[in-house]
């Protein structure tokens, strides 16, 4: 029979002591381990990694909810389940308190044997269902990603061997796909790195105009856009390739013949350049419109046959776009046509030099120290902000932008962690969530 470890963490010996002997006394597979300090416990955590942490609220230092925040932001604690116990937080918010900050349950002190040892055997349950479904989910994305590469190595050699301008086309489209796929799971496993430099907006475009020409030409689709713009982006040049073959390609799919779909393309507070693309197709429905961006989420268009879709092309867009710190977004009504829009840095936005066309970045916030008023001033925005992916551009500069003006160091660090995003820099991005946290 499997042993289990539980971390016990409480500032009173004797609270210590009652359910130590009350774990003993089940006569179950328990191994308690004790610690009289959120601190305390989360260094004991990190270093034995226990199946059931087991914390007290009310604690000098470090309270119990500071320590399951911190527990939580740490990748080697964070799913680790974490149980409350609280003799005076007991009211319906705090419990919504604790189960925000990432607890999944709490007893009442003083603690009943019978309900610590009910409750403790439902979160080792959960927690091990929860670890079989990862696992699986593991299993999953490692043959998804052994297939794709197969798939994507055939689909080159079959491009590579016919000179059909259909046989190519279709290839290029089922590359497109597989790409899509293997790029969202990256993107979903912050597996995927965003190279940034200064890039000649028109010249991603036109690579993109060049790529879906073979369709346009089919149903005769005009193109109007300025090929002069001199915008300069902040780009990993390859992902935003994509972005724009994916939308134009969808416009293209979805317009009748011989209409027009048009691309403009602004600066936005001379710091970000706002792209548009407008069709003269069908449109969506309100209905749709939340949705569209969701993975394998499909629309369904009256009057057009054969016209299939994966779901995936518009969830890369939209994870591609928030990793360059941008955002995406659509604007339609059904039979209208409709407009996609994204939004791009623009080059001189990145406290960086260029150099022989590389871009390098600075640890900007390496010397940002939060002082305790500081903290207490952050301490509304504290929860959200350390659980955010590194991709999860759009949700931080929300959350950001809710924060009111501050001391001249929290403004360095919102500065400095929406740089970190911007120049890719994942581990300066979690530094600078560190600081949150002590």
């Amino acid at each position: 029979m499997k042993e289990y470890s539980i971390l016990v963490i409480d500032d009173q010996y004797n609270n210590l002591k009652t359910i130590t002997a009350y774990f003993d006394a089940s006569l179950e597979p328990y191994a308690i381990l004790g610690a009289t300090s959120g601190m305390m416990g989360y260094q004991l955590a990190l270093d034995k990694r226990p199946d059931l942490i087991i914390m007290d609220w009310e604690m000098p230092e470090m309270s119990g909810i500071e320590a399951v925040k911190k527990l939580k932001a740490s990748p080697v604690t964070k799913d680790i389940p974490i149980i409350m116990a609280t003799g005076v937080m007991t009211h319906p918010d705090d419990l919504r308190t604790a189960l925000e900050a990432g607890a999944i349950d709490y007893v009442r002190k003083p603690i009943d044997k019978v309900e610590l040892l009910a409750r403790t055997r439902s979160a080792i349950a959960l927690s091990e269902s929860y670890q079989q479904i990862k696992l699986l989910s593991d299993f999953k994305q490692a043959m998804t990603h052994m297939l794709v590469h197969d798939l994507k190595n055939s689909l080159g050699v079959v491009m590579n061997l016919s000179e059909k301008p259909k046989v190519i086309e279709a290839g290029r489209q089922m590359t497109h796909l597989v790409m899509n796929l293997l790029d969202v799971q990256k993107f979903e496993d912050a597996n995927i790195e965003v190279q940034s430099v200064p890039y000649p907006f028109v010249q991603v475009l036109a690579q993109a105009v060049s790529q879906v020409d073979y369709l346009r030409m089919q149903k005769n689709i005009a193109l109007d856009y300025d090929n002069h713009l001199k915008a300069l982006v902040l780009i990993d040049e390859g992902l935003i390739l994509r972005v724009l073959v994916n939308l134009l390609h969808n416009a293209i799919k979805f317009s009748p013949q011989n209409s027009t779909i048009s691309i403009k393309a602004e600066a936005v507070k001379s710091e970000w350049l706002k792209v548009q693309i407008t069709d003269q197709g069908t449109g969506i429905a309100t209905s749709h419109i939340e949705k569209i961006f969701d993975k394998y989420y499909q629309v369904e268009v009256k009057n057009q046959e054969q016209i299939q879709s994966t779901g995936l092309g518009l969830t890369f867009c939209k994870f591609a776009i928030e990793a360059h710190g941008g955002e995406i977004g659509v604007e339609s009504r059904e039979g209208e046509g409709s407009t996609f829009w994204l939004t791009l840095p623009m080059s001189f936005r990145a406290s960086a030099a260029t150099v022989g066309g590389v871009l390098e970045t600075a640890n900007l916030g390496n010397d940002i120290m939060l002082t305790v008023d500081d903290q207490q001033a952050l301490a509304t925005f504290r929860a959200d902000i350390v659980v955010l992916k590194f991709y999860e551009a759009s949700k931080l500069k929300r959350l950001l932008n809710n924060i009111p003006a501050q001391s001249a160091s929290v403004e360095r660090w919102k500065e400095a962690i929406q740089q970190a995003v911007l120049n890719s820099n994942r581990t300066q991005f979690e530094y600078l969530k560190s600081l949150l946290i002590g």
